[in-house]
């Protein structure tokens, strides 16, 4: 069967007779109708788009870029890229400018070296980036920050002051774990209410609160910041 009838029926065929039909067929005929046949078949017969791009790459069949994009994941890649070669010398200069990004720079190179022309020039890709900033990483020279040496106390007074900051802390542990913090004022401690200037006596600590006997007799309690020292 020719092209032109496989073609001019196809249509008119049910799929799978279409695609049985196929087999048939002795040379591909127009390359754009190629392309249409191969656009139809995608996505649910990929197969057979990669078998009618293998008897194109075959016997030769001349494709236009504009095919090639067409047809661009309806077969697989290195399928693509057989076409692609094989059809160097149809592509002008912009198709070439084109495919930049589309596909590797070696199959593009190949495609200039085959037509003759100079290789374009290129920005450093992804890729060639990072191994560059790698590279330039591996070779500067680090050295090791030196240790600093351990200073002891000395002396008598050190040890001292050593010593009480050691039961300074221990002592604040104890009373953080404990619930207790540091009182300002202490049980016989003389003070001031604030906001009523009577003066008195701190006779018990209850949490946070300072009972205090008034010099009017009375007992009552109050907050730490509710009191000041009298003398």
């Amino acid at each position: 069967m020719t092209w032109e009838e496989y073609y001019e029926n196809y249509y008119d065929w049910a799929e799978s007779t279409a695609i049985k039909k196929l087999s048939s067929v002795d040379l591909l005929g127009n390359a754009d109708e190629v392309t249409e046949i191969i656009c139809n078949l995608f996505p649910d017969h990929k197969d057979i788009c990669n078998r009618i791009a293998r008897k194109a790459i075959g016997q030769k069949l001349v494709f236009t870029w504009d095919n090639l994009q067409d047809i661009d994941g309806c077969i697989d890649s290195d399928l693509q890229i057989q076409l692609l070669t094989q059809l160097y010398n149809s592509f002008s200069k912009e198709d070439l400018e084109d495919m930049e990004g589309l596909y590797d720079d070696e199959v593009i190179n190949k495609i200039y070296q085959l037509k003759g022309m100079a290789l374009p020039e290129r920005e450093p890709g992804l890729t060639e980036g990072i191994t560059n900033f790698v590279n330039y990483v591996n070779d500067l020279t680090f050295e090791d920050p030196k240790p600093m040496p351990e200073k002891k106390p000395g002396g008598f007074f050190s040890k001292m002051g050593l010593a009480f900051g050691i039961g300074e802390g221990i002592r604040q542990g104890i009373n953080d774990t404990a619930g207790h913090p540091i009182c300002k004022f202490r049980v016989g401690d003389h003070v001031r209410v604030k906001y009523r200037g009577q003066e008195g006596t701190v006779i018990d600590i209850n949490g946070d609160l300072y009972m205090v006997s008034l010099s009017s007799g009375s007992v009552d309690s109050y907050s730490e910041n509710q009191l000041e020292r009298a003398w």
